[in-house]
């Protein structure tokens, strides 16, 4: 489930990536950025706009989880 809310900081949203009651992600989109937080590391981006920086940033996660469904699958392969 991903719901975006507003951030104490004027023009700024965040969101949980949550599967299952798992948080696998927080997103988050400014005006000029968006930005993916995981327990390993941070992936951003510049953005034009909030709806921008919404879009890039789950089209960001959604790339990173279909290389992570390819990787999965060449392991169970290998298993």
């Amino acid at each position: 489930m991903i719901i975006w809310q507003r951030t104490s900081i004027a023009g700024s949203y965040s969101a949980a990536v949550r599967l299952d009651g798992i948080c696998l992600a927080r997103l988050h989109a400014r005006a000029d950025a968006w930005q993916i937080e995981s327990l390993d590391g941070i992936k951003a981006g510049p953005a034009g706009s909030v709806g921008h920086a919404r879009r890039a940033g789950l089209q960001a996660l959604a790339d990173i989880l279909r290389r992570l469904e390819m990787q999965v699958q060449a392991a169970l392969r290998s298993t």
